[in-house]
């Protein structure tokens, strides 16, 4: 079979100023859903989040998102410290439960907090390897156990653990890192004993974040919600190295909320 020449002519031929055009009018329609969208994020009671780096006319530069099961808020901004976020409305608004990576800066925000514990379980492995000590394989354990038997209780159609069931699993938590605490004082190496006597220090301090996932049903056990979400950013930052400007990065992020 012969196929004509003029048939594989394309029929549009688009300057790259264009295809910006048409992204910017796009980006521009999507604004009124944006703003849709991160209200039925306010009224969310949990929300996770996360932020990735991104290039922008070769600078870093961060894509924030917000994510629930229904919905994700992407956006843009030059730095992720304290004062960049209180000029996202949703955070300066938001009264529920923020789910993050141990961004200390998020304390700031919301009524609630849980901590990513996958995100900690790299911690606890980076710990086991460089110290040798076992404290950190065993709240791995612990974490992962306490999972699996809260996903258990809600398909047997229960909505929380009993108050001697979390006086249990906390007193447990404690004495692991009692044990920890032990341990660290005859840890090898002076960077892995001062790494690991700070990884100490949070889980003490966090605790009550880290374990939220038992006392509220509501609350999932790690951020992996809003990292999938910010897969699709990676994916295109591995691809086309970044952006050429800032408007750009604010054209992307209001047409992949859509």
């Amino acid at each position: 079979m012969t196929v004509s020449a003029h048939l594989l002519t394309p029929f549009l031929h688009l300057s790259t100023g264009s295809v910006y055009g048409f992204c910017q009018k796009f980006a521009q329609s999507c604004s009124t859903v944006q703003n849709a969208i991160e209200q039925e994020l306010l009224n969310s009671d949990v929300n996770c989040t996360d932020v990735t780096p991104v290039k922008t006319d070769g600078k870093q530069t961060h894509i924030r998102n917000f994510s629930t099961e229904a919905c994700v808020l992407y956006c843009s901004s030059e730095k992720k410290d304290l004062e960049t976020l209180w000029r996202f409305r949703i955070l300066k608004e938001y009264t529920g439960t923020l789910i993050h990576d141990h961004e200390i800066a998020l304390y700031y925000f919301g009524t609630g907090h849980g901590e990513c514990n996958v995100h900690l379980e790299r911690y606890l492995l980076k710990n086991t390897e460089e110290t040798g000590n076992s404290w950190s394989h065993k709240l791995s354990c612990f974490l992962e156990g306490m999972n699996q038997a809260r996903k258990q209780r809600i398909l047997q159609g229960g909505t929380c653990f009993t108050p001697s069931e979390l006086e249990r699993y906390s007193l447990r938590y404690e004495d692991l890192l009692s044990e920890g605490r032990e341990e660290n004082r005859h840890t090898k190496g002076r960077i892995a004993k001062k790494e690991e006597k700070a990884l100490l220090k949070r889980l003490k301090k966090y605790g009550e974040n880290h374990l939220l996932f038992l006392y509220d049903f509501r609350i999932p056990y790690s951020n992996n919600r809003s990292e999938k979400d910010l897969r699709i950013c990676k994916s295109r930052q591995k691809m086309a190295g970044g952006f050429r400007t800032a408007d750009g990065r604010e054209m992307y992020c209001a047409i992949m909320s859509l």
